[in-house]
């Protein structure tokens, strides 16, 4: 019997150092995890009275804070687009061109009526009367006047809607 005694009393020390070394092992990993080894370190600068730059970079969209809106007098098909969305612009820049095909045949009927009225009075030279030949004469005239003026009309449309558009860029920008 004393030796089952001796026995749990060996078992109960056994189970106390245990006990004791679990309870110390847990009390140093606590103390070990609330403890701040950090060390705080300052650095100082001497101030300075300097101008403050900062810098941003950024990729986005940007939007325009004037907008222009172009009315013309004549429309027309665009033939021809110099920029695209996003291009920057300047004064007097052309943007697009119109389709002048309409102008260009007005100009070739002209020219064609001007050819006929012509042969006809180089016809008429060869053997017909003083009378008929004025009145063919003032026919090229007045053809040669109608080509004239649709050149200048041409011209002046050009110019005019050029002056209107760059009026209109002005304008707006101010």
């Amino acid at each position: 019997m004393e030796k089952s005694l001796s026995k749990n009393r060996k078992r109960k020390r056994k189970r106390i150092i245990i006990a004791a070394a679990a309870i110390i092992i847990l009390v140093i990993v606590i103390w070990m995890s609330f403890k701040d080894d950090k060390q705080i370190t300052y650095s100082t600068v001497v101030a300075e009275r300097t101008n403050l730059i900062q810098e941003i970079s950024a990729t986005g969209r940007v939007e325009a804070i004037k907008s222009i809106d172009l009315a013309f007098e004549n429309s027309g098909r665009v033939a021809r687009t110099y920029v695209i969305i996003g291009d920057k612009v300047y004064s007097g820049q052309v943007l697009v061109v119109l389709e002048n095909s309409e102008e260009i045949a007005q100009i070739a009927q002209a020219e064609a009526t001007l050819a006929k009225d012509q042969a006809k009075l180089a016809e008429l030279k060869k053997g017909v009367r003083l009378e008929e030949i004025q009145v063919q004469e003032v026919k090229v005239t007045n053809a040669e006047a109608a080509l004239e003026d649709a050149e200048r009309k041409l011209i002046d449309e050009l110019r005019d809607a050029y002056t209107k558009a760059d009026d209109a860029v002005r304008n707006k920008a101010d």
